[in-house]
């Protein structure tokens, strides 16, 4: 192939900055880990994929699985997004107080995090709830559910959103599934758009409400997609 030019996991790149060995650079939305010491100006070559243990944010705990930004002005990676530049996933627990994290970059010029999906049941039942923590911060754009067991009865299933300690969370806006009894059958879908009141962090609890009296004792599963 003529036009094939290299495999792209190591790349030259110019120095915004002065770097050492080993220290992350960011230029436009490229990140790399510098693979030697080069002056500002200065080519570099820099790594684009894989894992490596990189300066952090000392005041911040990592679960396996976070997504990971780049803050090129303290250069250093960090789980809060904001402006930031997402680079990748930690692969290991950091405490806090701790100076390295275990990255693992993500694909693509930016490494950017891709959206996460979690399942839950919940017992169409008033006053049950179904029960997921978050491992990933994001905010939840879409919510699908599908019905198990057989029909609703009697009336429709209400299931509400939430995020936060259970019995005290805030309601999503948009959140809510109504699963309805006319014509219902197993394998019957439903979905939600939530557009605001949305925005999870990791270890954030997010739960599902029942309310209108449905009869049937089913069950539903739902999906929650949280885009980073």
């Amino acid at each position: 192939m003529k036009n094939f030019v290299q495999p792209g996991n190591t790349l030259t790149l110019v120095a915004p900055y002065t770097v050492v060995s080993g220290a992350g650079l960011l230029v436009g939305n490229i990140f790399g880990v510098a693979s030697a010491d080069a002056a500002s100006g200065a080519d570099v070559e820099a790594v684009a994929e894989g894992v490596f243990d990189l300066a952090k944010v000392s005041a911040q705990a990592w679960a396996q699985g976070d997504p990971i930004y780049w803050d090129d002005s303290a250069k250093l990676c960090t789980t809060t997004a904001g402006a930031n530049t997402p680079i990748g996933h930690a692969t290991a627990i950091a405490a806090n107080p701790s100076s390295t994290g275990r990255v693992r970059l993500g694909h693509g010029p930016a490494g950017a995090a891709g959206p996460t999906n979690l399942q839950v049941t919940v017992a169409l039942t008033d006053g049950d709830s179904g029960y997921v923590v978050s491992p990933v911060a994001g905010d939840i754009t879409r919510l699908d559910s599908v019905l198990l067991g057989g029909a609703v009865t009697t009336n429709d299933a209400v299931v509400t959103g939430k995020i936060g300690a259970a019995g005290a969370g805030v309601a999503i806006t948009n959140g809510v599934i109504t699963v309805t009894a006319a014509g219902s059958a197993i394998g019957d879908k439903d979905t939600a758009s939530p557009t605001a009141a949305n925005a999870v962090a990791a270890g954030d609890l997010i739960y599902f409400t029942v309310s209108g009296t449905p009869g049937g004792s089913r069950t539903a599963n739902v999906s929650i997609l949280i885009a980073p």
